[in-house]
């Protein structure tokens, strides 16, 4: 069946154990959502290199539709038209604070995401990265699960191969990927920072690459340890204006999404402040006048963030 290699290597880059305090994060969110929630997948810098204590972990939410979790019409509609819905938990355990950032998609746009079927990669570059699954609903949710993870990998490298010479190595293709991606979002890490999230997990991008290769739908073929495309001179020029329109798309759309974070994600201004000056290293303060009217002036404090180069 296709997929299926690939599938194998999606499930066995799963660790083999979930840190007590994810676990404790999970079942406060089973808890709130309870059968509305298909899986739950654990995503981010706090899998690799931040102790759950001193982070914010970041968590996806795949549920049934987004009225049966979701207090309202309006909130609802939002999340349709935008998706994520963006919430924010903070718990205590043992005498620690636990925070978590998570996403909501409905299964139907969680499916959507991470193939062709969204023209932007905000969803597939995330889901073709390592990830963990802690929790799904069933076998049949799980076995779902794995196959939009496994789709995420042919979607990302399939939209980057084009943009790549004839000829290269499995680091060129997940480094080249990853900055198409991040450069189509705005984006607070540093120039470098592709290379680092690849080299962090670099057997894992070099077991689905080739399990990519050998489900067959890449034009691509191993020689030794170098990969060969067959691109056609006129599918290379439609990925480029591709990539500049997603581009153009994707900082609109994150753009859009801190607007939307404003009013539909408790604590927000704070979270997005955190959230840059983790990334940049910079001090980050939001202006009262920003926090009594949002909508009106964040404009002008996105603009000076911008020149100091917090984000790109």
């Amino acid at each position: 069946m296709l997929l299926k290699q690939l599938e194998a290597v999606r499930r066995a880059a799963q660790a083999s154990e979930i840190p007590p305090s994810v676990a404790f994060l999970r079942q406060q969110l089973l808890q709130k959502y309870g059968d509305a929630v298909v899986a739950i997948i654990f995503y981010g810098s706090c899998m690799h290199d931040v102790s759950v204590g001193e982070g914010v972990v970041d968590l996806y939410l795949v549920v049934d539709d987004y009225s049966s979790v979701l207090p309202n019409r309006s909130a609802a509609l939002a999340a349709w038209l935008l998706p994520p819905a963006v919430h924010f938990l903070q718990v205590s355990e043992n005498d620690r604070i636990l925070r978590a950032k998570y996403a909501l998609f409905s299964t139907t746009d969680f499916i959507s995401g991470t193939s062709t079927g969204w023209f932007h990669g905000y969803l597939s570059a995330r889901m073709a990265q390592p990830v963990g699954l802690l929790y799904s609903r069933d076998a049949q949710q799980q076995t779902m699960v794995y196959e939009c993870l496994s789709r995420a990998v042919l979607t990302l490298a399939g939209r980057s191969l084009p943009m790549l010479p004839d000829r290269f190595q499995a680091d060129d293709l997940w480094i080249k990927a990853l900055s198409l991606s991040y450069a189509s979002e705005l984006r607070t890490e540093k120039p470098g920072y592709a290379e680092k999230v690849m080299n962090r997990d670099k057997a894992y991008y070099h077991k689905v690459l080739a399990a990519a290769v050998e489900d067959g739908r890449l034009p691509l073929r191993i020689e030794g340890d170098t990969y060969v495309a067959t691109i056609s001179a006129w599918r290379r020029w439609q990925c480029r204006l591709a990539w500049m329109l997603r581009r153009a798309q994707g900082k609109l759309l994150s753009l859009l999404r801190l607007l939307k974070a404003l009013y539909t994600f408790e604590g927000g201004l704070d979270y997005i402040a955190w959230k840059l000056e983790r990334h940049s290293g910079q001090k980050i303060s939001i202006p009262d006048k920003v926090r009594r009217r949002p909508l009106l002036h964040i404009w002008g404090l996105f603009w000076q963030l911008r020149r100091r180069g917090v984000f790109r």
